[in-house]
């Protein structure tokens, strides 16, 4: 993991980027977001400067809730990105050219380019016989890995090697977009890769994103096995990732260290025999 300790820095700034997202969210069932009203598709509507930035503060929201939660098996989280592109295209109108349709296209392209990939993946990932998102892509990002990646990835790993020139809400887009790819491969190794530096990242950034955390190392011994069987030094992915745990552990406060104690003793209780039986030595802590 030592490869992305200069990235983890740079993911602090994009995920606090983020704090508007509810902390609190159920890993299988995360918390509804509301939708965007129908009558967003009024571009009358639209053109009332609160109404718009009610709408894009939305929009906004459901993008960055669908990246975080991302990968963990929740139907819903890709139902509401799709609910959200919809409401995108229905606020478009291609004859109009007033200042409010202005807003609402550039807004529609600022998230193609930051997340075209991630939408890319996600399309890939979960069909779509609408093509919501595939139409998307088309529309606002019709080449996604460009600036991010040096050519079209191909399966999951190409996302991890591609991850050391990644900073800030790239590095986030670029793993969550590997992870939905080696899912669909069914690739444990890239997939177990992938989460262990991403857990390595968070839990850097546990007081703000605990249950991000958490999910990371479940996933990252989901996959364990694969990837410690299967690589070289492969024990390296979960160094990092548990090393942090074991700090946090010794350092953390009040409800936060209780709620991480209870997640540690759950995860040897699952783990614990299997992880030494397979890797040599016992969880660190």
């Amino acid at each position: 993991m030592n490869n992305f300790l200069l990235l983890i820095g740079g993911l602090a700034i994009a995920l606090l980027a983020l704090l508007f997202i509810r902390r609190r969210r159920q890993t299988s069932k995360p918390e509804p977001i509301r939708t965007a009203p129908s009558a967003v598709a009024d571009t009358a509507e639209v053109a009332q400067p609160d109404a718009f930035a009610e709408f894009e503060a939305h929009i906004r929201s459901v993008f960055d809730f669908a990246l975080l939660n991302s990968g963990y098996g929740s139907i819903q989280v890709w139902v509401q990105l799709r609910r959200a592109i919809k409401d995108i295209f229905l606020s478009i109108d291609d004859t109009d050219t007033s200042p409010a349709q202005a807003k609402v296209r550039q807004l529609a392209q600022d998230l193609g380019q930051k997340y075209g990939l991630f939408v890319w993946a996600y399309d890939r990932h979960t069909s779509d016989d609408k093509n919501h998102l595939a139409n998307f892509v088309a529309a606002y990002a019709p080449r996604p890995w460009e600036g991010l990646l040096g050519a079209e990835p191909q399966r999951g790993l190409d996302c991890y090697q591609g991850l050391p020139s990644q900073a800030d809400l790239a590095f986030l887009v670029v793993t969550k977009s590997g992870i939905l790819m080696a899912q669909r491969e069914q690739d444990p190794i890239a997939e177990g890769l992938l989460w262990g530096v991403l857990a390595d990242a968070v839990l850097s950034n546990y007081d703000t994103f605990g249950l991000e955390a958490r999910n990371a190392l479940d996933r990252l011994l989901d996959c364990g096995t694969q990837v410690i069987l299967a690589l070289p030094g492969g024990f390296d992915v979960f160094a990092g990732p548990f090393g942090k745990l074991h700090h946090l552990l010794r350092t953390l406060q009040g409800e936060e260290r209780k709620e991480l104690r209870a997640f540690a003793a759950k995860l040897k209780g699952a783990y614990g025999e299997k992880f030494k039986e397979r890797y040599g030595r016992k969880l660190p802590w």
